[in-house]
């Protein structure tokens, strides 16, 4: 979606016009505010682990995860 949406510049006025768009790396250690939630990264083993964020996403109505979000 990045390669293609974001380069045309159309597509890029109408979604700034509707959306916020952010970026997050799923493997972040720092904590992200949302929803008034501190969602935090859960280490698994040395240098491993998932963050909370994306996981919460995965697990909403049984749907897959999608890499971006849009808010």
């Amino acid at each position: 979606m990045q390669n293609s949406s974001f380069k045309n510049h159309e597509v890029i006025g109408l979604l700034n016009e509707n959306f916020y768009f952010v970026f997050p790396d799923s493997e972040t250690r720092e904590a992200i505010a949302f929803n008034q939630h501190a969602f935090q990264f859960q280490p698994k083993r040395t240098n491993t682990g998932i963050h909370e964020l994306p996981t919460a996403f995965a697990t909403i109505n049984n749907q897959s995860f999608v890499l971006q979000l849009l808010l």
